[in-house]
């Protein structure tokens, strides 16, 4: 069948921009198709559809199979987005995108292509309902039997592809997984002494997914938990892996054996985990600055990501660009572990806890990379779990190994974070070692910083989190030694470890907040202004001149004027006065070319407008009115839509609605609602239905007609993206604006009844009418008795219809909605018998969590009414 003009060009175009060498081509591409499919594609007919769908899997197959690695990533960018759109035969594409992943997953050796792969699975099992048992169980035997055979050279690819896969799986569906959770423990620590080393990453990061699904089960108590710490404990026979063709070495085995400790350690101490994640979100936070950095100046400085990232570690082939790759993919690629406490673990490493610090500490001396890292990154853990016995027995080795390290080592930063958290976990007790620590800081921050080469010389940014982690640790004890530093530290170039840091000396040590503020709101004038702040009468700090060093000639850098724009909105600078600052990057920096400075720009002047709101000075409400002005203007005029999204959402803060209740206001706002980006409206909307509290006379005369529009459109529109849109719009306007709901209820619920009624609509529609429907059920109350039956017996065949996890969620919530809005609890049940097993059933084999927690909040029955129900209603398994 000949394939139609308009569907080859548009298909053709997508995959030669997901064929691109250039990253950024790709994911923009693969946004395009993302969004096209959803908003255009849907639109048309049957056969079209169709057409597309198969012309694309064809390209996706030559992609697959092309000998170009960039044309594979376009190839698996596309399944995603296929997986991720209800568009066209849902099952069909599950199926076909199963069997291109299958084959690629066999055939791919590329460290960076086997873990987009994986990820891609993940989704997959995700998404293919009914199906994803069937998918779960092939990957997980697969994965398994790879890595339950022998160990060679020609087998690496698929021993990291089979860790990558049972990772996903975990991660993505762990109901499913469990079932097969006591297999995964008997093969994991295989691969965790791998010989290669991203084998062993990659199978620790399987490890801790597991041991996170077997943390909220504890039914089988300390068993998995005791087969971990037996396997730390075994000591390296050669003899026993002689007969393997690829042997681990002995360090190979004693690095695996740390990261088993590591994970142990992890599932032990929540409170810990939650101190390497901000000191991570941090780290990331500097490391894309420096990577915008990087692209300014002519030779990139080196960039050293710390050691607690959750990121893997990757091989030479993977590159930061497929890293990017592989967390944009799809929502579900960017998900985030949970953490889970045990408290079956905490008790067996309390039990062992002298023997597993011998055991790490009896690694010292080993000068391996891979042992060095992961023993850097245990020691906080340690202290962090058991404080006061690491304090007395340990401290002492591992402050003199750490400081040991950051004299002989190149790469400083993980060691610097390490020494940091140590002193956070035992707090007081590091006094004695603060002299020599204080030392090592100091003579890495510049002194005399007239002589060039000190200008041109870096600070590693980890330096400034270890400063703020030992503020922390000893408060105000060391407010002589930190104060000292301050001035070091603001001639550096703004960064945001710099700023972060400043910060927490600022909150933890009260005595340097005044220098801290001063010193700081210096350097943001000179970035922003050319000059030092105005401040007749105030104290002149010392550290002045100090300041100007550095950041006066940095005003031209937008990389500089956009951090120290988010600094100035960010840092509590109170006690001084803002109000010139704010008014000069209202004028500057609203209006600039550029739209990262004009973005950070909105969001400076929003923070700023709500900290100056709150004085009730007549000069700094009139500097308020204007600056805000200004805002709305961008927001309705700027060409970028994010920004435009953004002056809204910052300025959506209960602080400003005595301003924008004003008539001029309004007016801006209602154009705001006539915006080509939906999310933009729907903002407006949002805020529009506010203030129709605070200024009702202007507002609701042009909200009736806005509400006729929509249902205009609800009624009569041929377009889906149209109607699905108006129904969302509906939803907004009923949460916000509810008392212009009631008078006009029969009049909406009719017009969205008879949406919900009609054949072969979209799915999208369907939920947007289910959703705004559940919201007006909750505005009318008891005046929805009468559609009750009509719309219960709507929702009971939706819910029979699996296709889609998220309208089930949406059918279920409205359910909900209605039931309490009404008072019929138990009413549904005796009218449609059906509902109740419907409902059951989901709770058992519904993959999707969010689904499974709706189930729950609308199945509560009697035991008695249960019991005549059941005599009532035929068994599900057997019929009878």
């Amino acid at each position: 069948m000949a394939v139609p003009v308009k569907v080859k060009h548009k298909v053709d175009d997508f995959v030669e921009r997901l064929r691109s060498k250039a990253e950024d081509a790709r994911t923009k591409s693969w946004l395009d198709l993302k969004n096209y499919i959803v908003l255009e594609l849907s639109e048309e007919n049957t056969e079209l559809i169709g057409s597309f769908m198969n012309y694309l899997n064809s390209e996706i197959e030559k992609m697959r199979n092309s000998n170009d690695t960039n044309a594979k990533k376009g190839a698996i960018m596309a399944i995603d987005v296929l997986i991720n759109v209800d568009v066209g035969n849902t099952s069909k594409t599950i199926s076909r995108s199963e069997n291109h992943l299958k084959d690629m997953l066999a055939k791919e050796t590329d460290p960076a292509l086997l873990q987009m792969t994986a990820s891609v699975i993940g989704s997959l099992a995700l998404r293919a309902g009914q199906a994803a048992g069937n998918i779960v169980d092939f990957q997980n035997n697969k994965a398994i039997e790879e890595l339950s055979g022998e160990r060679n050279e020609k087998n690496e690819s698929r021993r990291l592809a089979a860790v990558l896969i049972l990772r996903e799986l975990a991660l993505c569906t762990p109901t499913l997984f469990y079932q097969s959770i006591s297999r995964f423990f008997d093969i994991i620590f295989k691969p965790i002494r791998d010989p290669k080393s991203l084998v062993r990453v990659q199978a620790v990061a399987a490890l801790r997914a597991a041991l996170g699904i077997v943390a909220q089960r504890e039914n089988q108590e300390e068993l998995f938990y005791k087969t971990c710490y037996q396997y730390c404990t075994m000591e390296y026979n050669a003899e026993q892996i002689a007969f393997e063709k690829v042997k681990p070495t002995r360090d190979d085995w004693l690095h695996g054996t740390l990261l088993i400790v590591e994970e142990l350690l992890r599932c032990s101490s929540l409170e810990g985990e939650k101190l390497y994640d901000e000191v991570a979100a941090i780290t990331e936070v500097q490391a894309a600055h420096d990577k915008q950095i990087s692209k300014v100046v002519t030779v990139p400085r080196k960039i050293s990501i710390p050691f607690m990232s959750s990121k893997p570690l990757r091989s030479t082939s993977s590159s930061d660009v497929t890293r990017l790759a592989v967390s944009e993919l799809s929502a579900d690629a960017q998900r985030k572990e949970l953490r889970y406490e045990s408290s079956s673990c905490c008790r067996l490493v309390t039990e062992h806890f002298n023997k597993l610090c011998k055991l790490v500490f009896s690694m010292k001396n080993n000068r391996n990379a891979f042992i060095q890292q992961t023993l850097v990154s245990l020691l906080p853990r340690l202290a962090i779990f058991q404080s006061a016995q690491f304090s007395k027995t340990y401290l002492k080795s591992a402050v003199v190994y750490l400081l040991t390290l950051l004299k002989r080592e190149r790469d400083k930063g993980p060691l610097f974070i390490s020494l940091g958290m140590v002193c956070v976990a035992v707090g007081k007790e590091i006094a004695p070692y603060l002299s020599e620590i204080l030392e090592i800081i100091s003579t890495s921050l510049p002194k005399d910083l007239s002589q060039k080469k000190q200008k041109s010389s870096t600070v590693e940014p980890a330096i400034f989190t270890c400063i703020s982690l030992l503020s922390r640790a000893m408060g105000n004890e060391i407010h002589l030694s930190i104060r000292e530093l301050i001035g070091p530290m603001l001639h550096v170039p703004l960064s945001p470890s710099l700023t972060s840091s400043l910060e927490d000396i600022a909150r933890h040590i009260p005595s340097l907040r005044r220098d801290i503020k001063d010193g700081l709101l210096q350097v943001l004038s000179l970035i922003l202004t050319g000059r030092p702040p105005m401040n007749p009468g105030g104290p002149r700090l010392a550290i002045q001149s100090a300041a100007v060093y550095d950041n006066a000639g940095l005003g031209h850098d937008l990389t500089n004027i956009t951090l120290a724009l988010r600094t100035l909105g960010t840092f509590d600078f109170e006690g001084h006065s803002l109000t010139k600052l704010l008014r000069h990057c209202a004028e500057n920096f609203l209006a600039s070319d550029n739209e990262e400075v004009r973005l950070e720009a909105v969001k400076t002047c929003s923070s700023l407008l709500t900290y100056t709101n709150k004085s009730h000075q007549s000069t700094q409400a009139q500097t308020v009115a204007d600056v805000l002005n200004k805002l709305l203007i961008v927001g309705i005029t700027d060409s970028d839509a994010d920004i435009r999204r953004c002056v809204l959402e910052s300025l959506n803060n209960s602080q400003f609605e005595q301003h924008l209740a004003q008539a001029e206001n309004l007016a801006s706002l209602f154009i705001a609602l006539n915006d080509e980006k939906f999310e933009i409206r729907g903002i407006a909307m949002v805020m529009i239905g506010k203030l129709s509290k605070k200024n009702p006379a202007y507002v609701m005369p042009s909200l009736r007609k806005v509400l006729i529009q929509l249902m205009a459109v609800l009624e009569h529109s041929g377009i889906g993206r149209d109607k699905e849109q108006a129904a969302n719009m509906v939803y907004l306007l009923v949460h916000n604006a509810p008392r212009i709901i009631k008078p006009y209820l029969d009049a909406i619920v009719d017009v969205l009844m008879s949406k919900l009624l009609e054949t072969n609509q979209n799915v999208g529609v369907l939920t947007a009418v289910l959703e705004a429907l559940g919201g007006v059920a909750e505005v009318g109350g008891q005046k929805m008795l009468k559609y009750a039956d009509e719309l219960l017996k709507v929702i009971e065949g939706m819910l029979e219809d699996s296709s889609s996890a998220h309208k089930q969620e949406v059918v279920i919530r409205t359910m909900g909605q209605v039931v309490a809005s009404t008072g019929l609890v138990v009413e549904p049940y005796n009218k449609f018998p059906n509902l109740l097993m419907i409902l059951l059933n989901m709770l058992v084999v519904e993959p999707e969590y969010s689904v499974r927690k709706e189930v729950g909040s609308v199945s509560s029955l009697s035991p008695l009414c249960w019991f005549i129900l059941c005599w009532c209603i035929p068994c599900v398994s057997c019929g009878r």
